[in-house]
């Protein structure tokens, strides 16, 4: 299931949203804080979590660099 980060358009707040299925990613999410509809999805950053446990997520397509095949050399 994908979650979408969503921002309040009336209180400002930045939350997460849970979206079962298909047609509730295309519906509007209720802010927690002000319980307002008037909120827009942000674009957030695609990560993928390691499947060793306390291992911190990783951004992009794993690698852990910044081009997310690790072999860039922007790191070395």
């Amino acid at each position: 299931m994908p979650i979408y980060e969503f921002e309040c358009k009336d209180c400002g707040k930045t939350f997460d949203h849970l979206a079962p299925n298909m047609q509730s990613q295309s519906q509007k999410a209720m802010c927690p804080q002000c319980q307002s509809k008037n909120t827009m999805r942000k674009v957030s950053v695609f990560a993928v979590a390691n499947a060793q446990p306390g291992a911190a997520p990783m951004a992009g397509g794993g690698g852990g660099c910044c081009c997310g095949a690790g072999g860039c050399g922007s790191h070395n």
